[in-house]
């Protein structure tokens, strides 16, 4: 870390490239995220609809 603090951009172009590269990638983790967040939802969801229930899991309506 001491290297790369020691490192300073050239120029603003330099600091605008290591910027831009930097919320690309944090972009990029974000739709990782995002998706993996999406996917896990439909998961749960699916896991309750009733062609995944066991048929002693179901209630009756016996009253």
């Amino acid at each position: 870390m001491q290297k790369r603090a020691a490192k300073q951009p050239l120029s603003a172009a330099d600091a605008m490239t290591v910027a831009a590269k930097s919320m690309s990638d944090a972009l990029t983790t974000a739709l990782a995220l995002v998706e993996h967040a999406n996917h896990q939802s439909q998961n749960t969801l699916e896991r309750r609809l009733p062609r995944y229930r066991r048929e002693y899991d179901q209630l009756t309506d016996d009253h």
